[in-house]
């Protein structure tokens, strides 16, 4: 009896396995003065996947890196660096995001190569310290093509293949020929280093970010 071989019809081939994502933004750390734990998070029903924490700023002084108001150090993000961890323990992925509305950072990282080490140096201290396993860019302000190609390629090469890439453009970046905040063509990135980038956490939130 002549062997079995496969089929070669597409449609018997199995699809490759569809990837969900649950999504959480994080940026409020503090309540009233009170601690906002993240650990309701691990809880099965929620089925999170990944938390963003957000926000971090490169501020005016390379090694001025904050998250939100303060140094990245501080003690008072001591209890959610340790939860951070827990969550990751559980198999949740913990990115931090890089700048947001507060502009500057990747005004910063753009333009002269050492004004971009000057900068980036602090930045990947900051990663290391955290122990992130990615970086959400949401550039809100003008930003070069090159410069943030750069930025990806420096932070693949520092952190390796594993390390998720993520960027947060408004939703007219990923129209055609339509205004948004970041400067750079979406388009152009995603053809020459889309590779590299894991999604897009779109925002759609609202009718003033174009």
């Amino acid at each position: 009896m002549p062997p079995v071989l496969p089929s070669t019809d597409p449609s018997s081939t199995p699809s490759p396995r569809h990837q969900s994502r649950i999504v959480c933004y994080h940026q409020t750390h503090y309540h009233n003065g009170k601690f906002v734990s993240i650990l309701p998070l691990l809880a099965p029903e929620c089925g999170v996947t990944h938390v963003i924490i957000a926000a971090i700023h490169l501020n005016a002084l390379p090694a001025d890196v904050t998250l939100n108001d303060d140094p990245y150090g501080a003690p008072k993000h001591e209890p959610l660096w340790e939860e951070c961890k827990q969550l990751q323990a559980s198999g949740i992925k913990i990115l931090g995001m890089l700048g947001g509305a507060a502009k500057g950072s990747y005004a910063r990282l753009d333009g002269p190569t050492d004004r971009f080490e000057a900068f980036y140096g602090p930045l990947k201290e900051m990663i290391e310290h955290a122990r992130l396993d990615g970086l959400d860019l949401d550039v809100e302000e003008q930003m070069s093509l090159p410069g943030v190609i750069r930025l990806i390629d420096r932070l693949k090469q520092d952190f390796g293949k594993e390390f998720i890439i993520t960027l947060a453009p408004v939703a007219t970046g990923l129209q055609l020929f339509r205004p948004h905040l970041s400067g750079f063509s979406y388009f152009d990135l995603e053809k020459a280093f889309g590779k590299y980038i894991s999604w897009y956490n779109t925002q759609f939130y609202c009718g003033w970010g174009i």
